[in-house]
C-alpha cells in the first residue's frame, strides 16, 4: 500500500534526524495503517515502539492515541482479555488528562469488547456513552462508529427501527469520508437486518455490495459477514445450491483469518466464522435428506468450537440444528432436550432471535410427543417473541406449528384461518419452503371440509413451490 511506503520513508527520514517524537508519531500511525491491512505482527510492533518513546518522554496525550490503536489492533484479533486491558488503561489515563476524544475512543473500545462476549447491556451503556462524548466534541468520524456499533447491538437485540437508524448515520459518514471499510460493515449490517424484515431484494444488493468492498481491500472478517447472511437469503428462498456455495466461502474466508495461538490454546479470530458456516452446511443437509453430511458438519463445528472461546458462542445455534436434526430422525425427546439447552444458552447471550428459534423447536419437538396443549403455547410464545424483533419468517413458522395443531384437531375452519396468515408472512419474506408446507396444510383443511376443488388447487400450488427448489 502506498500509505504503508510513505510512513516507513517518513520513519527513515525521522530516525536519521534524531527525532523521537516525530518518529514515534509515524510509527503509530504506520500501525494503524497495517492494523487496517491486518499487518497484525507489524502494527504491533509499530505500536509497541511509539508507545516505548511516548513514556520516555512522557507524552501522555500521544501514549493514550497509541494505547487505543493497540487495543483496537487486540479487539481484531479477538484478543478481548488483552483488547480490555489496553482499553481500559487508556480510559484511566484520559481521566486524569481530562482527554475526551481519547476516553471516548477507549470507552468505545471496550463497548466492542463486550458486544463481542455477548454482554449486551454493558456494550450499550458504553457505545451510547461514547457516542455522546464524540457528540460533545463534533467529532463525526467518532460519531459514526459508535452509531454502527449501536446499530450492531440493536440488531442482536431484535430492534431493527433502531438499528436501521444507527447504521444509516454511520454509512452516510463513512461514505462522506470515503471510509470504505466502514460503508462495508454498515452495508453487511443493514443487509442483514433487511434479510430478518423479509426485504429480500434490497438485502442482496446491500450484502453484494458489502462482500465486493471487503474482498478489494481484503477484509475477511466482513466479507465471510456477507457471505454468512447472503447464504441464508439463498436459503430462505430454497436457492440451496447457491446457500450451500455462499457458505463454503464464507468458511473459506474465515479459515483465512484462524491462527491457533498454541499458548494460549485458543483459535482466532476466524473460529467463529468456521463454526458458523459448518452449522448452516449442516442444516442444508438436513433439508436435503442427508443425514450422515450433517453429522460431519456439525461434528466439524464442534470441533472447531472447542479451540476457540469466541466459537463458543455458536453453541446455542448449533444445538438448535443439532435439535432440527433429531426431529427429523424422530426422536422428540432429544431433540426437545438441545432446544431447550439451545434456549438456555440464548438467554445467556442475550441473543432473542435465537430464543424465539429455540421456543420454536421445543413447540415441533411437543407436536411430535403429541402433547397438543403445550405445543400450542410454545407456539404462540415463539410468534410473541418473532413479531417483538419484527422476523415475519419466524411468525410465519410459528402459525404453520399452530395450523398443524388444528389439522390434527379436525379444527377445519380454524387450520384454514391460521394457514393463510403463515402464507402471508412466508410470501413477505420469501421463504418458498414455508410458502409450500404451509399450502400443504392449508390443502389438507380444504379435504377435511370436503372442498376438494380448493384442496387440488393448493396441493398443486405446493407441489410447484416444492418443485421449484433445486
Amino acid at each position: 500500500m502506498y500509505a504503508i511506503e510513505l510512513y516507513q520513508e517518513a520513519l527513515r527520514a525521522f530516525y536519521e534526524a534524531h527525532d523521537p517524537i516525530n518518529e514515534a508519531d509515524a510509527s503509530r500511525s504506520l500501525g494503524d495503517v497495517q492494523r487496517l491491512a491486518r499487518q497484525f505482527t507489524e502494527a504491533e510492533t509499530g505500536y509497541r515502539h511509539a508507545l516505548e518513546v511516548y513514556r520516555t518522554y512522557k507524552e501522555n496525550f500521544s501514549t493514550i492515541d497509541a494505547l487505543t490503536g493497540l487495543g483496537r489492533l487486540y479487539l481484531e484479533e479477538e484478543q478481548l482479555e488483552q483488547a480490555t486491558n489496553i482499553f481500559a488503561e487508556a480510559f484511566n489515563l484520559t481521566q486524569a488528562l481530562e482527554y475526551t476524544l481519547g476516553q471516548a475512543d477507549a470507552t468505545l473500545g471496550l463497548a466492542e469488547v463486550s458486544l463481542l462476549q455477548h454482554d449486551v447491556s454493558q456494550a450499550v451503556t458504553a457505545a451510547t456513552a461514547a457516542f455522546q462524548l464524540y457528540t460533545d466534541e463534533h467529532n463525526a468520524p467518532g460519531m459514526a462508529h459508535a452509531s454502527r456499533i449501536l446499530g450492531e447491538i440493536h440488531l442482536q437485540r431484535g430492534q431493527l427501527s433502531s438499528a436501521t437508524s444507527m447504521m444509516e448515520y454511520a454509512q452516510r459518514t463513512y461514505r462522506a469520508t470515503a471510509f470504505q471499510i466502514g460503508v462495508a460493515e454498515t452495508l453487511a449490517g443493514l443487509g442483514e437486518i433487511q434479510r430478518r424484515r423479509g426485504f429480500l431484494e434490497q438485502a442482496v444488493q446491500a450484502l453484494l455490495e458489502a462482500r465486493r468492498l471487503a474482498h478489494d481491500f481484503q477484509n475477511q472478517r466482513v466479507e465471510n459477514k456477507a457471505l454468512l447472511s447472503l447464504g441464508d437469503i439463498y436459503h430462505q428462498q430454497g436457492q440451496f445450491g447457491r446457500a450451500k456455495s455462499a457458505y463454503n466461502d464464507a468458511k473459506v474466508c474465515a479459515e483465512g483469518l484462524s491462527v491457533l495461538d498454541e499458548a494460549h490454546g485458543d483459535m482466532y479470530p476466524g473460529a467463529r466464522g468456521v463454526a458458523e458456516a459448518e452449522v448452516r452446511l449442516a442444516r442444508l443437509a438436513i433439508i436435503a435428506g442427508d443425514m450422515k453430511e450433517a453429522e460431519e458438519h456439525l461434528a466439524a463445528a464442534s470441533n472447531t468450537m472447542s479451540k476457540s472461546r469466541r466459537a463458543e458462542q455458536v453453541a446455542a445455534f448449533a444445538s438448535i440444528v443439532r435439535g432440527q436434526l433429531l426431529l427429523t430422525e424422530g426422536d422428540f425427546v432429544q431433540a426437545e432436550a438441545y432446544f431447550r439447552a439451545a434456549y438456555d444458552e440464548a438467554q445467556a447471550q442475550q441473543d432473542p432471535l435465537l430464543v424465539a428459534e429455540a421456543t420454536l423447536g421445543i413447540g415441533q419437538a411437543a407436536t411430535g410427543r403429541e402433547e397438543v396443549e403445550r405445543a400450542y403455547e410454545l407456539f404462540l410464545e415463539a410468534g410473541q417473541m418473532f413479531q417483538t424483533i419484527e422476523n415475519a419468517d419466524g411468525d410465519g413458522k410459528a402459525l404453520l406449528g399452530i395450523a398443524q395443531i388444528y389439522l390434527v384437531q379436525e379444527s377445519w375452519h380454524e387450520t384454514i384461518a391460521t394457514s393463510q396468515a403463515a402464507i402471508t408472512r412466508f410470501h413477505q419474506c420469501g421463504d418458498a419452503i414455508g410458502q409450500a408446507d404451509a399450502l400443504l396444510t392449508l390443502g389438507l383443511a380444504y379435504r377435511g371440509e370436503e372442498d376438494f376443488e380448493q384442496a387440488l388447487f393448493n396441493f398443486e400450488k405446493a407441489l410447484q413451490l416444492y418443485e421449484q427448489q433445486p
